[in-house]
């Protein structure tokens, strides 16, 4: 299996990235939120979010966590978030 990490872009997210997305939500949480292209790609824009696809999987997104940068008084600092991995 080969892995291609890469931080998603908000105009480059296809219907396949919202539907692996969501998957990968679903394995995180009992409650997914219900995902729709552009409701993804304003989280997205907002938020760092680094996916892994397997390459050999047609770029399949199995894998993915958010990065929030803050910037508070002492300088910035970061919060990983929603990381999960297909099981």
């Amino acid at each position: 299996m080969e892995i291609h990490y890469q931080f998603l872009q908000a105009k480059e997210l296809t219907s396949k990235d919202v539907s692996d997305i969501t998957y990968l939500l679903s394995v995180m949480t009992t409650h997914p939120p219900v995902l729709d292209r552009k409701y993804l790609e304003q989280v997205v824009s907002r938020l760092r979010v680094m996916s892994a696809r397997d390459v050999d999987q047609e770029q399949r997104i199995v894998g993915m966590g958010s990065l929030a940068v803050v910037t508070q008084m002492v300088g910035k600092m970061g919060h990983l978030e929603d990381i999960v991995v297909h099981p």
